[in-house]
């Protein structure tokens, strides 16, 4: 079973992500911005993330260079 960190400023997109993913036997974590998500990965390391590009403050291409940045997810 996989961990699947979601992450969408949009709570509805959420709610129908998680539940998808949940439905198909996965565990679903949901962030709900671009800081939320980057505080995640401080002490998890999900399987899979869905990530939204257009997010304020902090965007999804953020997201996405720290992801890569850091030496436990760079690479994956």
């Amino acid at each position: 079973m996989a961990t699947v960190l979601i992450v969408d400023d949009n709570a509805d997109v959420c709610r129908l992500l998680a539940r998808l993913v949940k439905s198909c036997g996965h565990n679903a974590d949901v962030a709900t911005g671009g800081q939320e998500a980057i505080d995640y990965f401080t002490t998890k390391l999900p399987d899979m993330v869905i990530l939204d590009v257009m997010m304020p403050r902090v965007d999804g291409l953020a997201v996405l260079n720290f992801i890569r940045s850091t030496p436990a997810t760079a690479g994956a």
